[in-house]
């Protein structure tokens, strides 16, 4: 295996007296590990290109036996600079990698999930005013991209538009309206099930935030209040169709117990 490709540098370190190891995200693989032999020595080929928070393009190729990646080049495209030099900024942009790190694996969905973070750093990079929300809006998107995406304007059983009242069920982690609640809820007597209300403008919110890219997330403006009761939705949301153990020890329910 050879290839050339644009990648996303997640996380580096050294090994051995000359070595470097490194930790990527790209579009045909997502989340891998390379050896860039040489790479704390050689400034023809990985000059100041092996550090986290990175878009390079690099060649890789297997071992003889097949048994690993090795980086045989890379060339530094972006070095997000300005996003580095602000620690809010770059706590946001580890917190998004770390995320990618623990969550996504195999390459399928490699390509969406790579372009989310790559377009969130260069977004990040703008100093948006919002950068705290940034987070959450990108669990959201990248839960709804991963196959998990759910039609916040109308019930998951019945098609019943947001004319009625819609309650997210986290036990299904799709959207109900009220008649078919009831229904789940007789269907299965003996399990707790966590739901809530969700109103019209959480639900316009919720579908603006996944028709819409990194960039466009700063013109995004909810009062605080509301904004509280949006992270609800997206964390029970992406807690129902992923394994967030990582971020919380016990999967917690952050919504009403019925």
């Amino acid at each position: 295996m050879k290839n050339t490709e644009q990648v996303i540098l997640l996380k580096t370190g050294n090994f051995r007296e000359y070595d470097v190891w490194i930790r990527y995200l790209s579009a045909t693989q997502g989340v891998s590990t390379a050896f860039a032999f040489g790479g704390r020595k050689s400034h023809k080929r990985f000059f100041g290109c092996l550090d986290s928070i990175h878009l390079v393009l690099a060649s890789f190729e297997e071992n003889r036996n097949k048994t690993y990646i090795v980086a045989t080049e890379t060339s530094l495209i972006h070095g997000f600079s300005p996003l580095k030099q602000q620690r809010h900024l770059l706590g946001v942009a580890m917190y998004c990698i770390r995320f990618v790190e623990k969550i996504h694996t195999g390459f399928l969905g490699a390509e969406e999930c790579y372009t989310l973070l790559k377009e969130t750093l260069f977004a990040l990079e703008e100093n948006p005013s919002q950068w705290q929300d940034f987070p959450f809006y990108f669990r959201l998107l990248y839960t709804f991209e991963q196959g998990y995406a759910v039609d916040f304007t109308s019930c998951s059983n019945c098609s019943a538009t947001g004319e009625r009242k819609l309650f997210f069920i986290s036990n299904a982690g799709s959207l109900f309206c009220e008649k078919c609640l009831n229904s789940y809820k007789e269907k299965n007597p003996y399990e707790r099930i966590t739901y809530f209300l969700i109103n019209r403008e959480q639900l316009e919110n919720l579908v603006w935030i996944c028709t819409h890219r990194p960039l466009d997330w700063k013109d995004l403006h909810i009062a605080y209040d509301k904004k509280q009761e949006l992270m609800r939705i997206i964390d029970a949301y992406s807690q129902a169709h992923l394994d967030l153990s990582y971020i919380y020890n016990t999967k917690q329910n952050i919504t009403k117990n019925i």
